[in-house]
Order: C-alpha cells, then structure tokens, then sequence
C-alpha cells in the first residue's frame, strides 16, 4: 500500500474507534492525535470526513429501524 493509502486509511481508522464521542470532542483527539505526523492536517480533515459520514449513516439506520 502507498504512504498515502495507507494515511487515508489511518484516518479511517481513527473516526472508526472514535465515533462515539462528541464532533468537537472528536476533533480534539483527531487533532492531538496527528499533530506529531507530516501529513497532519490532511489527516485530520480526512478522520473528521470519516467521522461524518460514520453519523450520517448511523443517524440513517435510526431512522430507517424506528420507522
């Protein structure tokens, strides 16, 4: 896998264990957890993309089973 893939799946990866908490909580632990990488802030914007779309699709499942 390419350094890049294998970035874009780290932050993948990260939204993936941190879905539970907070936007804003989220984006201090992304932050906090990239700050030390080269590729940081790209890895931060993709974590927090991730991170929408994993509450997006869980807010369409709840609505999609109470129906």
């Amino acid at each position: 896998m390419s350094k890049m893939g294998q970035a874009v799946y780290e932050a993948q990866e990260f939204a993936t264990e941190n879905y539970n908490v907070t936007r804003d909580e989220f984006i201090k632990l992304a932050g906090n957890a990239f700050s030390k990488n080269p590729l940081g802030s790209i890895l931060e914007k993709w974590a927090l993309e991730e991170y929408d779309v994993i509450q997006n699709d869980m807010e369409e499942w709840s609505e999609y089973v109470s129906k």
